[in-house]
């Protein structure tokens, strides 16, 4: 009987990682459904140049409203960069995390009453980001649909990339825990004061 318990213990930490490995390779390989049709891109803050990597969806025609999350992010930089009416560009300034630009970008998405988000990301970050966004607007009938901004590479599995966002989705998951119990953001991130 014991070695039976220990057998299920030691195949559930595998049966996760599986499930998660799974995860990953079908947002991956996700075509997005709304590229032409979306009411809002959704971008989150991180080390590359997103707002280059965005040029292929910055159609000023289609007049989808941008929603740039992050500390970083400052509008009057992205009004002159992202090259639309001010009035399609939305700043959520205050996240630090992935997790916090999902939380904290969710209510101003409720607000703009949007039905249908691309959420352009690199490639890497997008499981992640995917999930946290799809869970803080789980059950408001807003459909949000990944974008590789930055391609998925050949032998995607190989990238150190891919193994940092395997290990950075289970924090993401207690950073959620977290913040349902009220601690904001903990350990502390403290990045640069500039903003781009």
């Amino acid at each position: 009987m014991e070695i039976k318990k220990i057998s299920v213990l030691l195949a559930l930490p595998f049966l996760l990682l599986l499930c998660e490995w799974i995860y990953f390779d079908r947002v991956y390989h996700e075509k997005p459904g709304v590229a032409r049709g979306a009411d809002m891109i959704l971008v989150y803050s991180g080390s590359d140049d997103r707002i280059q990597a965005l040029s292929g969806l910055i159609q000023p025609k289609n007049n989808p409203v941008f929603l740039f999350s992050g500390w970083d992010y400052a509008k009057s930089n992205l009004e002159k960069r992202v090259k639309l009416d001010p009035s399609l560009i939305q700043v959520e300034d205050r996240a630090r995390t992935t997790d916090q630009n999902a939380r904290y970008s969710a209510p101003m998405i409720l607000q703009r009453k949007v039905h249908n988000i691309l959420l352009a990301l690199p490639w890497y970050q997008l499981p992640r980001a995917l999930f946290l966004t799809r869970f803080y607007l789980a059950g408001s009938g807003v459909s949000v649909e990944p974008y590789a901004s930055i391609p998925l590479p050949d032998r995607w599995w190989k990238s150190s990339l891919f193994g940092l966002e395997m290990v950075k989705f289970w924090g993401s998951l207690f950073r959620v825990s977290l913040a349902w119990l009220g601690v904001e953001d903990w350990p502390k991130h403290e990045w640069g004061l500039s903003r781009s």
